[in-house]
């Protein structure tokens, strides 16, 4: 569930100065928690680069409308009409297929549905996409009760507005067997900092430290790390330098 803003403060005290700006307070938690998977989804919440994997096709539609503002049309495909919706205000238009498809899919934890009407992300041919990992960005538009083996579990439906294709899962059935390679030299010392940690996760620690404002100790960071990026602290240490008992970002 989305925390308020109070809640965000609580947690977080320095933010109360931007309080009077609830996007700005809730855009900066969401960076400093990135959401693991889609468990939990509520309707409303928005999902922002998600991968999924479709795996089914679970209906489709079409209807003839207007393609500026989707109002449904009485008239053969192709022919020019005057549209009256709310955002053509007597606009000529062309009157075109408008497609919606509903897919099924998920992560690794969660069962979700996609839906892709005319006026978000456009798809052709739903079908195309099955077996394929993608990135989706969207609104949850309702949560549906299903029972799986006498067990009810919650699936989101997501509105989806942009989309990404990542992968195709069968990529992997054809591949030849890769042929030994030699090892490879050690790679020399980096000037710079790494972690093991995703980029995201890396961000979400520096910002972290920056809104401290002051070093912090050793458990300080374990407690973040641990309940933040789900790591431990050795992920972090190289991004670190320490100072007597306490560590400052290096």
């Amino acid at each position: 569930m989305s925390k308020t803003v109070e809640e965000i403060i609580k947690e977080i005290p320095a933010l109360k100065a931007y309080a009077t700006n609830p996007d700005v307070v809730k855009q900066l938690y969401k960076e400093l928690n990135p959401r693991e998977g889609l468990g939990d989804l509520q309707e409303g919440d928005y999902v922002d680069g998600a991968d999924v994997l479709l795996v089914k096709v679970v209906s489709t539609s079409s209807y003839v409308g207007c393609p500026q503002c989707y109002k449904k049309m009485e008239v053969e495909e192709g022919v020019s009409v005057v549209c009256n919706g709310d955002r053509c205000h007597g606009e000529q238009r062309v009157a075109t297929r408008l497609h919606k498809w509903t897919m099924l899919g998920g992560d690794p934890t969660t069962k979700v549905i996609l839906e892709f009407p005319p006026f978000g992300y456009k798809l052709d041919d739903g079908s195309k996409y099955i077996a394929k990992v993608v990135n989706i960005k969207g609104r949850v538009s309702g949560v549906r009760e299903q029972k799986t083996d006498g067990v009810k579990h919650k699936v989101p439906i997501i509105l989806v507005r942009d989309m990404t294709v990542i992968s195709d899962v069968r990529d992997s059935l054809d591949a030849p067997k890769a042929e030994p390679t030699p090892k490879a030299a050690p790679p020399l010392p980096s000037a710079t900092p790494t972690s093991n940690l995703p980029k995201e996760k890396v961000e979400a620690f520096k910002t972290w430290l920056r809104i401290v404002g002051k070093p912090v100790t050793e458990e300080q960071v374990k407690n973040y790390v641990k309940n933040n990026l789900k790591g431990a602290l050795e992920d972090v240490l190289p991004l670190l330098k320490k100072q007597g008992d306490l560590y400052v970002l290096a």
